[in-house]
Parts: C-alpha cells; sequence; structure tokens
C-alpha cells in the first residue's frame, strides 16, 4: 500500500527511482547512505510502500541526476502552490518561516483559503524559483480546489414543529 503525505497532490514514482538508481549502479544501503535516511526507508520507497517527504524528494532526484519533477508527478491541472513547495523540497514547516508567514497560514493559502500579500508573493517566487506566470497559475488553481465550509457547530439548523397527535377514543 502507498502511503502519500496529505499534503502531497501527486503521486511518487517508485519504478523510475529504482531505474535510475539501478542505471547508477546503486543499491538500497547506497543510496539510502547518499539521502541520509536509512536502508529501510529506502526499501519502502522502492516498493511503494511509503512516499518519500519533499526535502527526500529533493534529495533523490540530485542523487539521481534528474529533476524532482521526474520522481513526483501531477497533471498539469493540478500544479498547485502545494506541487512547486514539494518540488522545490520545502515542507510546510520549513517554507513558512522563509516568506514570513505561519505554516497554518501558508496551508490555507495552498488551499485557496487565504490571500496571499504581494511581499509574500515576491518569496514565494524567489523560494520556489517560480516566474510570475506560472505562480499566478499556481494561485489559480490552489483557489479552485477550495473545500466547502463545514457547518460551525454554533449554527442553528431550523426544526420543524412538532406534530400535534390526537388521542384516539378521548
Amino acid at each position: 500500500m502507498r502511503s502519500t503525505p496529505a499534503a502531497m497532490p501527486g503521486v511518487f514514482r517508485y519504478r523510475k527511482m529504482q531505474d535510475l538508481a539501478k542505471k547508477q549502479g546503486l543499491t538500497n544501503r547506497s543510496l539510502a547512505a547518499a539521502v541520509h535516511v536509512n536502508q529501510g526507508t529506502v526499501s519502502r520507497w522502492a516498493k511503494g510502500e511509503a512516499a518519500p517527504s519533499p526535502k527526500f524528494i529533493a534529495r533523490l532526484g540530485e542523487v539521481l541526476g534528474v529533476d524532482p519533477s521526474e520522481l513526483y508527478v501531477v497533471t498539469e491541472t493540478a500544479r498547485n502552490l502545494a506541487y512547486y513547495r514539494v518540488l522545490a523540497g520545502y515542507s510546510l514547516a520549513q517554507l513558512a518561516p522563509l516568506i514570513g508567514a505561519s505554516p497554518v497560514h501558508l496551508g490555507r493559502m495552498e488551499a485557496g483559503r487565504s490571500s496571499i500579500p504581494p511581499q509574500v508573493r515576491d518569496k514565494l517566487k524567489q523560494h520556489l524559483n517560480l516566474d510570475e506566470e506560472r505562480l499566478a497559475k499556481a494561485i489559480r488553481r490552489s483557489q479552485t480546489h477550495r473545500r466547502r465550509p463545514v457547518a460551525r457547530p454554533f449554527e442553528f439548523v431550523p426544526v420543524a414543529p412538532p406534530a400535534t397527535h390526537q388521542l384516539i377514543g378521548a
């Protein structure tokens, strides 16, 4: 069973990782040492039982000599802010302080539930290596996948008045 962290909208191509490592003569043990994880972790990635976190996708790309987008794939329409963050090798907690936001606020921006101030846009472009056009598209894609608001526990739901019952034979 393959697992993907919740904030990752794409698919980790574990067979591609296996093929690239094999072509370079890397064993799971040597790949693990190069990426700075244990051999069991790489074994789970290679079997498709788990997916690496963003920083390890970036490291795998470096070690295997490919762009991280060859190992982590999403459709064009799903290439939102979270996708580009993952490709750049950042988790929410790592990128948030670099752009002057909390991880929660960055998560809201990625989910399209919070606007992105101009100074944060500039920092996102810088840290995610995006041009203005690609950033704008990623933001639009993030905003089109908004979740519906959940009913708050304090909201009142109208209830029909109870029906009156007549007793038979009274």
